[in-house]
């Protein structure tokens, strides 16, 4: 309740560590005569410290699942014996009852009641599959996946939880893979669905980096499965999310731009290293006849490491070191004694690790 009304106020979410080194600054301030303390208290005032690890919440989380097991441990358990109204009526109680003592203990203790939140989003899920057993629906489990998305979303925006909307996407992201068998339907709802993860994160979660790193997680996965569902070869998957991953590198948003960095890096590198081998490399003389275009992509994609490097990217330092030891392991391992072979592997590592903490010490230093 009290993150809530913050919220309202339009105070500003800020870590422990840069409120501390505010307050130090704003106190130099006020010693010099610069600012008078009142000031330096309306200041202070518009930040809320961030509470990185909540033991309170982390127990009440862990409570709520192992409950929430119980729960569903005693139905599957006591399912044979249970006529078909009984389990209905037990799967709605449990439901509504979960969900009503949270909305009852909200004012008074608000993280015991989003626990009780939780119970009843695991309980809805639950039901779900358990009746369609019961009434023997015919459906993919992918569908079951996406009414119990459908059903968190209500709670993501009633709740504001950035974790219920986190797990959320992951449900959605096992409907995604739906795609993945042509024997199923394509999974058309996921046009809505990303762009409204994207949406409840800008204006219901206060813009969190993690859910906008895991709503684009979806978004990537999304392409992935649907390259897979239209037979694309390998090695064009991989080309094609290398592009991606490149462009999420250079999108130009300033407050999302450390996720885009390493997520696109992460993306661009993978297909990268995937483009190596012999199986995905073969797409270039499938499309084209000769392995020129590939040789000119494996040149374009070097200068723009080499460009990164220069900008002090780290992870084109790690991407760097995973092209360079990929190679590695594949032309040597047939050539040199194995003794050696570890060893070289061994202080390829240990200059990589070297290479790493050395770049990450300049770019802090330019910070």
């Amino acid at each position: 309740m009290e993150k809530k009304e913050s919220n309202e106020k339009g105070k500003r979410s800020i870590s422990s560590s840069a409120f501390e080194w505010l307050r130090q600054e704003l106190s130099y301030f006020e010693q010099e005569g610069l600012v008078d303390a009142e000031r330096v208290h309306r200041m202070l005032s518009v930040y809320e410290v961030r509470v990185r690890f909540n033991f309170i919440r982390v127990l009440l989380v862990i409570g709520a699942l192992l409950v929430g097991a119980g729960v569903l441990s005693f139905i599957a358990g006591n399912w044979s014996d249970l006529s078909k109204t009984m389990k209905f009526l037990l799967i709605l109680f449990g439901l509504v009852g979960a969900y009503a003592a949270g909305w009852r203990m909200e004012p008074s203790y608000p993280k015991t009641s989003k626990s009780l939140y939780y119970i009843g989003l695991a309980i809805y899920g639950a039901g779900i599959f358990l009746i369609g057993q019961m009434f023997h629906f015919s459906s993919s489990y992918q569908n079951a996946f996406l009414a119990w998305t459908i059903g968190a979303i209500p709670l993501v925006l009633y709740l504001k939880d950035r974790w219920v909307a986190i797990f959320s996407i992951i449900l959605m992201g096992v409907y995604i893979s739906a795609a993945w068998n042509h024997g199923e339907p394509y999974p058309f709802l996921t046009l809505v669905m990303i762009p409204l993860s994207y949406w409840l994160n800008e204006q219901r979660l206060g813009k969190s980096k993690l859910v906008f790193a895991f709503a684009n997680g979806l978004a990537i996965f999304w392409a992935w499965s649907s390259l897979v569902h239209l037979d694309i070869h390998g090695g064009m998957i991989s080309l094609i999310l290398m592009l991606i991953g490149v462009a999420m590198t250079f999108l130009p948003y300033r407050r999302y731009a450390a996720v885009l960095e390493w997520q696109g890096a992460l993306i661009h590198g993978l297909a990268a290293i995937a483009l190596t081998f012999p199986d995905c490399w073969k797409v270039w003389e499938d499309l084209f006849g000769f392995e020129g275009v590939g040789i000119l992509v494996a040149a374009l994609y070097l200068a723009l490491i080499l460009y990164l490097l220069k900008q002090g990217s780290l992870p084109a330092v790690i991407i760097s070191c995973g092209l360079i030891f990929r190679f590695y392991l594949d032309l040597s391992y047939d050539f040199l004694p194995k003794s050696l072979y570890f060893l070289l592997a061994g202080g390829l590592l240990i200059t990589f690790g070297f290479w790493i903490e050395r770049s990450r010490k300049k770019r802090g230093s330019r910070r």
